[in-house]
């Protein structure tokens, strides 16, 4: 199961997969009790999870869980775990009120096990503000955040890599609520960080470094944010090769507006069908960040005075929506009936923490 979690890790999915499968047929073997089945149906779980495969996540989720809770108790901390990454699944679904209770009874469970400051208690209450923050209840979600991060400071020091995860989160959270100024200390408190436990070209500093250009993008900060976009797509590895993390996708899109908001035509359109191609061979063809995409690149569309394309993308954006929050898409004569909604704000990349 070892090289199957190194080659998750690595967003080498196709690889993870052929592993962990190999990996449970062999875990089958020993039986419910053996608490080897549960990790490996939870580890391919993720994989499809992370790949937007969700219909293929939960049930293994679900089986993991219940191998755990049989074999270990139900208020045993991984437990926790199991749960935490089901909510996880459930958030991403749109399926907000079950990943809120599953969050909780987490939370719960490794406060009591675990005392008030642990690091699973961090970890908790970091995924519980994604919940208010995706939901938009930014007021909720902003304390539990500075919670976990200073459980994080007190309990790891101030240059650990989950303080690093706790600040790109809390800037996310500051980006959503145009709240630049602290978005940007806080991405780049993260970036420093990361830069010091991991050197200056790892994939996860990509991540911070694509949210931190996307700030720079929104107050049209334009010469600050360039750099920071290809700087984040060359740890990538873009353009020689296909990336295969999602956070190129996100790069991507966030330098073809940048082009967009600079006039610059030809290199958006350029940007924005390489960010949806991306996203589609990393995260699948229903993920939401391909749907954000859409709508951005339907907004230049329209002010190029391309109405057609942009109406067939805004009608794409819908039904990934929609499938998401497990409504049929509407049918073609009722998009073509239907007001255009407003370009959905492109929500910053957050670290998804798992135990």
């Amino acid at each position: 199961m070892a090289a199957g979690q190194i080659a998750f890790e690595a967003g080498r999915y196709a690889k993870a997969e052929r592993l962990l499968k190999i990996a449970l047929a062999r875990a089958e073997r020993f039986g419910p009790r053996d608490l080897r089945l549960p990790s490996t149906l939870n580890r391919l779980a993720q994989v499809y999870h992370e790949q937007g495969q969700y219909t293929k996540a939960e049930p293994l989720y679900k089986r993991s869980l219940a191998l755990m809770e049989k074999s270990l108790g139900p208020a045993h901390p991984d437990v926790a775990a199991n749960l935490n990454n089901l909510a996880t699944l459930y958030r991403d679904e749109g399926k907000f009120e079950q990943a809120e209770v599953l969050y909780r009874k987490s939370l719960g469970i490794v406060r009591k096990a675990q005392g008030a400051e642990s690091q699973d208690v961090a970890i908790s209450l970091n995924n519980l503000a994604e919940l208010y923050a995706d939901e938009g209840k930014y007021d909720a979600a902003e304390p539990l955040y500075l919670e976990s991060l200073k459980i994080c400071q007190k309990t790891q020091g101030p240059n650990d890599m989950s303080v690093a995860i706790s600040l790109n989160n809390l800037g996310a959270l500051y980006d959503n609520e145009s709240k630049y100024d602290q978005a940007v200390e806080s991405y780049q408190r993260a970036l420093a960080i990361k830069e010091l436990n991991l050197g200056p070209s790892d994939p996860s500093i990509a991540l911070t470094l694509s949210n931190l250009g996307r700030v720079y993008v929104e107050p049209r900060l334009f010469d600050q944010a360039q750099p920071v976009l290809y700087r984040a797509l060359t740890i990538l590895h873009w353009p020689l090769d296909t990336p295969t993390n999602p956070v190129a996708g996100r790069a991507l899109n966030h330098l073809a507006t940048y082009y967009r908001d600079t006039a610059n035509t030809t290199l958006a359109d350029y940007y924005y069908k390489k960010a949806m191609e991306v996203t589609r061979k990393t995260q699948g063809s229903r993920s939401l960040n391909l749907a954000k995409t859409m709508r951005d690149y339907a907004v230049m569309l329209r002010q190029a005075n391309r109405p057609t394309e942009a109406a067939k993308l805004e009608a794409s954006a819908q039904a990934i929506e929609a499938h998401s929050q497990g409504a049929p898409p509407a049918s073609s004569a009722r998009r073509a009936r239907a007001k255009r909604a407003p370009a959905k704000k492109k929500r910053p990349a957050r670290h998804k923490v798992r135990r």
